[in-house]
């Protein structure tokens, strides 16, 4: 069976520690496996990575790093969307996707709704206003980075396979 896979965009330095102390704190609190911060551009991509590496290279040297305002924090019900940033989208986020779509599409269809996810699993929404309401809201964060990363339903083992900053080749 074919693990999927995923392209995130990568926080910048600044925000990537801030973002880690959050859900670093909160996994210990909920329970939950660490991961590293990320925007999720297009996911669960059942194809051969490496197939993808060049595309992955390709947004890196033509798009710089970037800001993007968050618009709120907020819960949902899925696990993998529980508890979250929700994020702007700017025009270097919709330029990134419309890349990802026009040459991932025949692998699959994918939505993007920007953000970065500060909690993974199924809690109840009582429990996560509870936590959402002490998390400080940063104005923006600050992307530098594109990663195509392995996942799949075990956090513990992702992996990332290639990793380009913007701006480089």
């Amino acid at each position: 069976m074919i693990e999927p896979f995923s392209v995130w965009l990568i926080p910048e330095r600044d925000s990537r520690r801030q973002c880690r102390q959050i859900i670093n704190k909160l996994a210990r609190k909920l329970q939950f496996p660490v991961y590293e911060p990320h925007c999720t551009l297009y996911g669960r991509l059942k194809c051969d990575p490496y197939e993808i590496e060049p595309l992955i290279s390709y947004i890196a040297s033509n798009h710089a790093e970037f800001s993007t305002k968050v618009k709120r924090i907020k819960t949902g019900n899925s696990k993998w969307k529980c508890l979250y940033f929700s994020l702007r989208i700017n025009d270097r986020m919709k330029s990134m996707f419309s890349i990802c779509k026009d040459n991932l599409l025949s692998y699959r269809r994918y939505a993007f709704d920007p953000h970065l996810s500060l909690a993974y699993g199924n809690y109840e929404s009582d429990e996560l206003l509870h936590y959402a309401e002490r998390i400080p809201i940063p104005e923006k964060l600050n992307f530098s980075a594109i990663s195509l990363v392995r996942t799949g339903e075990t956090v513990d083992d992702w992996e990332v396979l290639v990793h380009r900053h913007f701006g480089a080749i």
